[in-house]
C-alpha cells in the first residue's frame, strides 16, 4: 500500500509539472491578421538556388508543409489548383520544412504542381510562429497577413479568404464572381 502512494504521488507530481510547462512554454500562436509577414530567409529552390519571397506585387498564399505529414500532402492538388485558376493575381508557395529534398521533389513530381516550391529550416518556421503542419497564411498586397490556418485547407476556403481582400488587390479568376 505505502509502495502504491509513492508511486501515486510521483505520478502526480510529475503530471502537475507537466502542466506547468505546457502553461507556461505554449507554443507559439499563429501570425494574427494584420500582423508584417516576417522575411522569409535562407530558402532554396529545389535546385539548391537561395530563393527570395516578396510581398507586395500580389497577395501571396504562404504553406508551410512536410513530405511526412499525410494532411499537408492531401492538400498540395488543392493549392496547384488554386495557383491555376488564379495564374498571375495570387502567388502560392510552398515552404517545405523537415523533409528531405528528394521526397519534396518526388511530391511535386507526383502532383505535377505548378506553384513554387522552397526549403526552409526551423528559423523561418519559428518566425512565422508555425507551430503545426501544415500550416497556411495569406499574405495582402500590403505585405501583412491577412489570413491564418493550421490544418489542411481546401480550394474553397482559399478562395473565399482571397475573395475578401481588398477589390484593388484581386480581380477573381474569369467566370467567377465576387
Amino acid at each position: 500500500m505505502r509502495a502504491f502512494r509513492v508511486v501515486l504521488r510521483t505520478v502526480g507530481v510529475a503530471a502537475l509539472l507537466a502542466l506547468l510547462v505546457v502553461v507556461l512554454v505554449r507554443p507559439g500562436q499563429p501570425l494574427a491578421p494584420g500582423t508584417l509577414a516576417p522575411p522569409v530567409q535562407g530558402a532554396r529552390l529545389l535546385d539548391g538556388r537561395l530563393a527570395t519571397l516578396r510581398f507586395g506585387d500580389k497577395p501571396v498564399v504562404v504553406n508551410f508543409w512536410a513530405t511526412w505529414c499525410p494532411p499537408c500532402v492531401a492538400e498540395l492538388p488543392a493549392l496547384d489548383e488554386v495557383q491555376r485558376a488564379w495564374g498571375d493575381r495570387v502567388t502560392v508557395v510552398g515552404l517545405a520544412t523537415q523533409s528531405e529534398r528528394v521526397q519534396v521533389q518526388a511530391a511535386v513530381k507526383r502532383f505535377a504542381l505548378g506553384y513554387q516550391i522552397a526549403e526552409v529550416d526551423d528559423r523561418t518556421t519559428r518566425s512565422w510562429r508555425v507551430s503545426s503542419l501544415p500550416s497556411t497564411f495569406l499574405v495582402g498586397t500590403d505585405g501583412r497577413v491577412a489570413w491564418s490556418t493550421s490544418g489542411q485547407v481546401d480550394r474553397a476556403t482559399l478562395e473565399r479568404e482571397l475573395a475578401k481582400l481588398p477589390a484593388a488587390s484581386l480581380v477573381p479568376p474569369t467566370g467567377q464572381a465576387r
